[in-house]
């Protein structure tokens, strides 16, 4: 009996995909995992670059949607890493970020080997579309079919013929005797009685008149069958857990997100502060890395505002962003007028948080 092994098909069933997403702010990465898990696919979660690599080479997932502006390893770094794998050749990386949104930067992102690239604040239905374009939500389950039998050997070649039987002589016809004359049997003697009287002739038999009868009841096979058989129960219809509100996954992903909006809402006012007393160290000193941290805050704000729903914060933090990378790919301190446009961005940023 031939062995079994497993092979790549369709007809036996699909398994879920895996999607790794690498995002350096916990908050939009638990928002992402929600979405995902809720349309399907099993998610890995990491928070820097060197972590999603080491997870990538381990897991094997089927995608990875990263951030670009990661600590430790920055997401186009990243996607060439995960390109040179011999085991990630199927891997698909799509990547995403609040700031890279003009075409020369899709271009980066193509040259680096990603399969596509998204903006922030994240459009999660277009971001739905796009992996659906990529990888189906489930993949092929292995499936058994026999394995190839071995070759089988040469057949022998035929044995000589053995010669030819002589025919066989036909044998001589027997000379039959005369029969025998048996002697004569002789008749037994006829014994001479008088012959028995003939019976008289029976008696006529009067047919007896058929009465017509009524037809039995008709009788319903099928009922009388029925009722013997005892009914079936119907199985109790599962009621939902107390945690989970009825309507299915979309009812409960709704308020989940509604949740995590509120969550988020409410460390608003802690993001704003960080952001603050970075402006205050950056302006207060001569030194690069204070606005390489301002720049790194305003970034981590502007992709998840926009995307829990407060986009008129992610574009204020967007400005701000882009005012502090201007200035520092000039290789340039800000100073003067530089450092009055920062501390607008700064108010007018601080401004729309309070009003919420």
């Amino acid at each position: 009996m031939p062995c079994l092994v497993a092979v790549v098909g369709h007809e036996e069933g699909t398994v879920a995909r895996r999607v790794l997403v690498v995002e350096d702010e916990p908050k939009l990465a638990e928002l992402v995992k929600a979405f995902l898990v809720e349309k399907g696919f099993v998610v890995l979660v990491a928070h820097d670059g060197e972590k999603g690599l080491e997870m990538a080479r381990r897991e094997r997932p089927d995608l990875v949607l990263s951030d670009v502006l990661l600590p430790r390893l920055i997401g186009w770094e990243l996607c060439r890493r995960i390109k040179a794998e011999p085991t990630l050749e199927h891997t698909r990386v799509v990547l995403m970020t609040a700031v890279y949104t003009k075409a020369r930067y899709r271009n980066d992102a193509t040259e680096a080997g990603a399969d596509d690239f998204v903006s922030k604040p994240l459009d999660l239905d277009d971001l739905a579309v796009r992996l659906a374009h990529l990888l189906p939500a489930e993949r092929p389950a292995p499936r058994l079919r026999p394995e190839a039998a071995p070759p089988r050997p040469p057949e022998p070649e035929p044995a000589t013929p053995p010669p030819p039987r002589p025919e066989p002589v036909a044998p001589r016809p027997a000379v039959k005797e005369p029969p025998q004359q048996s002697r004569p049997v002789e008749p037994k003697p006829v014994s001479r009685q008088p012959a028995p009287e003939p019976a008289p002739p029976p008696a006529p038999v009067r047919p007896t008149p058929v009465v017509a009868t009524s037809r039995p009841p008709h009788v319903d096979v099928d009922a009388a069958l029925a009722g013997l058989v005892p009914p079936r129960r119907k199985a109790p219809k599962p009621e939902p857990a107390a945690d989970q509100p009825a309507g299915g996954n979309e009812a409960a992903f709704d308020a989940r997100l509604a949740a995590m909006r509120r969550k988020f809402a409410q460390a608003l006012p802690g993001s704003l502060a960080q952001i603050e007393r970075t402006w205050a160290v950056a302006a207060g000193g001569c030194e690069i890395q204070p606005w390489e941290d301002l720049a790194r805050l305003a970034h981590d704000l502007a992709g998840s505002a926009g995307s829990f729903g407060f986009p008129a914060v992610g574009d204020a933090a967007r400005e701000l962003e882009e005012v502090v990378r201007t200035h520092l790919a000039r290789g340039e301190a800000l100073a003067g007028k530089a450092r009055g446009a920062v501390k607008q961005h700064v108010e007018r940023l601080g401004t729309l948080v309070h009003l919420l």
